[in-house]
């Protein structure tokens, strides 16, 4: 009788510690993946600040995985760029939004040259395959774990939001909107970021950030910038 309350208590131990990361199996640890102490391979800190030269603003910064990431959206005043409702408090809040479009017209094509001169020097737009690196490891893309991972907590709107977000690794995906059919959508609800990869000449890939799911689109609109380090 011992030996078999000890299997069957070893048994429930073991199915205890397969599944205490999650239901669905997830083992996503942001202890490995994006420690907030220690150092990265550039030797900086695994989150910090850094000054854009440009213009003098300061921005943080992550690390996860190998890729340091900007942890803010980029607010440089940009060729065409635009502030959220044409208001420039909101520049301070949201970041700008970005055309990266040729005479900064949906319809146009886009506008390599622009996109190139986008980030601080020791920056750069991130191409499409560098997004999916770091959302696999935050969970993948259309997972609810990846979004609520990259959020930031009290900013999304509730009516949309199935679970807030927890900004575990300190990227602060912050819900800035968009821009397209002529005006202004969706402050507070999503956040979309311009990829350097081109579908075809004049429309770019583009990383949609909701509360439920992170996915890849396609479409002409005008997007927020977030920056990878070189």
């Amino acid at each position: 009788m011992h030996k078999i309350i000890f299997a069957l208590t070893f048994a429930l131990f073991f199915i205890a510690c397969s599944t205490d990361s999650g239901d669905d199996g997830d083992d996503f640890d942001a202890a490995v993946v994006c420690p907030a102490d220690g150092s990265n391979k550039y030797g900086m800190p695994n989150r910090g600040t850094f000054i854009d030269e440009r213009d003098g603003q300061e921005y943080k910064y992550t690390t996860i995985g190998d890729q340091v990431w900007m942890a803010q959206n980029l607010n440089y005043d940009l060729r065409f760029s635009m502030c959220y409702d044409n208001d420039s408090a909101n520049c301070a809040i949201y970041g700008r939004l970005y055309p990266l479009l040729e005479k900064g017209k949906i319809g146009d094509n886009f506008d390599r040259d622009l996109a190139d001169s986008a980030c601080p020097a020791g920056w750069h737009l991130p191409s499409k395959s560098e997004w999916e690196t770091m959302i696999n490891v935050m969970g993948g893309f259309e997972s609810e774990d990846a979004s609520t991972r990259l959020r930031v907590p009290g900013a999304w709107d509730e009516k949309y939001m199935l679970i807030d977000g927890t900004d575990v690794c300190g990227f602060s995906g912050f819900p800035s909107g968009s821009f397209f059919s002529g005006s202004f959508h969706y402050v507070e609800s999503y956040l979309e970021f311009w990829t350097a990869t081109l579908l075809v000449e004049n429309i770019a890939y583009k990383v949609w950030l909701s509360s439920k799911v992170v996915s890849i689109e396609h479409d002409q609109s005008i997007n927020s910038i977030r920056c990878l380090k070189d």
